[in-house]
């Protein structure tokens, strides 16, 4: 059984102004705290850390609340191809030209929601990805 999760991770670059410290990565202690926090999501689209936003469908396709936030940066862990294959596979097609008419930067990872598929070749690159963004001062949505 699949179910439709999808993954859409915002950066915001416009709350940080240009006094602000660059973007140190957080204490072993930090992440603990942060890890084992009863966290819940409260909406379509959370702050999960400093300037970091994880979203859905819902978050992904409303423009107006995204510019809201200030969003810069989107990865879009299931960005699909215009038309997909057979199979259980599901896509949220935005892209690059869906937010022709807004300041954003786009990343799109081609991963299909099936739990036999490998995720893990692109973490190293959506990680750099997202740490350039932020240090860049963006605020990015996921």
């Amino acid at each position: 059984m699949y179910s439709k999760m999808v993954l859409i991770v915002f950066v915001c670059l416009y709350s940080m102004s240009l006094r602000d410290p660059p973007y140190e990565p957080p204490s072993v202690s930090e992440l603990q705290e942060f890890l084992l926090a009863d966290r819940r999501p409260t909406g379509h689209v959370n702050q999960v850390w400093p300037n970091v936003y994880i979203g859905n469908e819902v978050a992904a396709r409303d423009k107006g609340a995204l510019h809201g936030l200030g969003i810069t940066h989107i990865v879009n862990a299931a960005h699909g191809p215009p038309t997909p294959g057979n199979g259980p596979c599901f896509y949220v097609n935005t892209g690059p030209r869906f937010y022709r008419d807004m300041n954003v930067d786009y990343y799109g990872v081609e991963a299909d929601d099936a739990t036999n598929f490998i995720l893990s070749p692109y973490f190293y690159p959506t990680a750099r990805y997202i740490r350039a963004a932020l240090a860049m001062g963006g605020k990015s949505a996921f």
